[in-house]
């Protein structure tokens, strides 16, 4: 009986030498991992796996079944403990991607630099903690979307912020102009630059990450949850009927509704529907700590690219009193954090001294200095006070800020014009494609057989542009 099973799960919590407790056969999954989840948290020290149905209970001191459980255990000594690969996607995002892979290979935390674009085909590295690369490519032969390999073994994770820049292959289509146009304005951008801003992206669908990222900052993890789950314009039928029945307060209706595609949404109301009234547990057990840090990232970028828009309207030629310029020249984005050398101008003779490529503007944190230029303090509003970034009784919301160039010069720009006939006809090689067939030239893209009737479409300028 249950009173018999409480029991022997306590003498095992007691001595994980005990032989291992069997529960009932089930063949609902997500009872079985609820199970799962609940021995988690209420006996962390004890393990758990399933078996014809079973979820069967062990002690951790179990070498043996330690062993069994996790070959990471068994992790050669001497090697380094951390696998390094290439991440090819196509129209996914980072954090999908980096959690189903963490799923594929149960091997916890991925490492990434950044988040790449979903509308693109990207390439970026990743680590994973000791799993070889022949199981990683076992596991992921199949998956739809992306790919993985130049596996290597490294002695660090990658964190977020490990990277100095990005380089960019981008293809405009319908170009009617002469080369001698495309020449200038590539020169220009080469001279001249652009203002940083964060792109879209940062802010997900709808705009919402940087609202969520300020209410968990506040610690209004209900507004949280609300704005997670809050209607959008693009929502399909089914998801916009189930956040319809969670705006009624029927979270049944509303998880049962939800798509199964609409992963955060569904794991968001399996919690509420669990514990409805401990909205922080909720936030925290729905949602992966790196997308938690994303919202916070957004809150800071929205600041930021509010602090750039009232910088540009003072003109983008020269420095202005109330700047703030670095006195380092950073390799990495960690050379920006908020411990980085930076000074405000105030004196006529320091305004001479320095460029507007020399100007940083802060992402919010307790340990940032701010500009005063004129328009600041109105950008700053969206901002919280400093001491309110310190948060110490949560540290996972303790942010310092960090530094980003006002104004960037994209690095060695190249561009050509290329012919095409038809918009799908392929204009750049993906990294994919370079590594998947190799000897294919790469610099005249596949045009349309010269007996097809259309008519070339006007010419195409393609950039690669590497930017820091």
């Amino acid at each position: 009986g249950d009173e018999e099973m409480r029991s022997r799960l306590a003498a095992l919590a007691s001595d994980g030498s005990l032989p291992a407790v069997e529960l009932a056969a089930s063949e609902d999954k997500d009872q079985r991992r609820r199970v799962h989840e609940a021995i988690g948290r209420r006996l962390p020290w004890l393990a758990t796996d399933t078996k014809e149905g079973r979820v069967r209970v062990f002690g951790r001191g179990s070498k043996r079944k330690r062993e069994e459980m996790d070959p990471r255990s068994r992790w050669p000594r001497g090697r380094p403990e951390f696998v390094r690969m290439a991440l090819c996607k196509a129209n996914c995002e980072t954090m999908s991607v980096a959690s189903q892979l963490g799923r594929v290979l149960r091997c916890g935390r991925v490492g990434y630099a950044g988040t790449k674009d979903r509308r693109a085909v990207t390439t970026q590295w990743v680590t994973v903690a000791k799993t070889s690369p022949a199981v990683v490519a076992a596991r992921t032969a199949r998956v739809k979307g992306w790919r993985v390999g130049n596996f290597s073994f490294v002695d660090t994770p990658l964190e977020l912020g490990d990277l100095s820049g990005n380089r960019f292959e981008v293809a405009l289509r319908r170009v009617e102009t002469t080369p001698e146009v495309v020449a200038a304005a590539c020169e220009a951008v080469s001279r001249v630059g652009f203002c940083n801003y964060f792109g879209l992206q940062r802010f997900g669908g709808g705009a919402t990450n940087a609202e969520v990222g300020l209410a968990a900052l506040a610690g209004d993890f209900a507004r949280c949850l609300d704005l997670i789950l809050a209607p959008r314009p693009f929502d399909d039928k089914p998801t916009a009927r189930a956040k319809r029945n969670y705006a009624k307060g029927d979270l049944a209706l509303a998880l049962a509704a939800m798509p199964p595609s609409q992963r955060l949404e569904r794991a968001v109301l399996a919690e509420l529907a669990r514990s409805p009234a401990d909205k922080a547990r909720v936030f925290h057990h729905a949602v992966a700590k790196n997308l938690r840090l994303m919202y916070l990232h957004a809150h800071q970028s929205k600041v930021w690219n509010a602090l750039a828009t009232e910088r540009v309207k003072l003109g983008v030629d020269a420095v202005v009193p109330g700047d703030l310029v670095l006195l380092s020249s950073p390799t990495s984005a960690r050379d920006l954090a908020a411990t980085a050398p930076v000074k405000r101008l105030d004196r006529a003779d320091d305004l001479a001294a320095y460029s507007p490529f020399d100007v940083v503007l802060p992402l919010p944190g307790a340990k940032v200095a701010y500009p005063s230029f004129p328009g600041a303090d109105a950008a700053l509003a969206a901002a919280l006070r400093p001491d309110a970034y310190a948060n110490p009784k949560r540290p996972e919301y303790a942010l310092s800020g960090a530094y980003r160039r006002f104004l960037v010069r994209p690095a060695n720009l190249h561009w050509r014009l290329v012919p095409y006939r038809r918009k799908e006809d392929p204009l750049i090689r993906t990294d994919l494609d370079r590594l998947l067939d190799p000897d294919h030239s790469a610099s005249p893209p596949v045009i349309s057989a010269p007996d097809d009737p259309a008519p070339p479409d006007p010419t195409t300028t393609t950039t690669t542009n590497p930017t820091t």
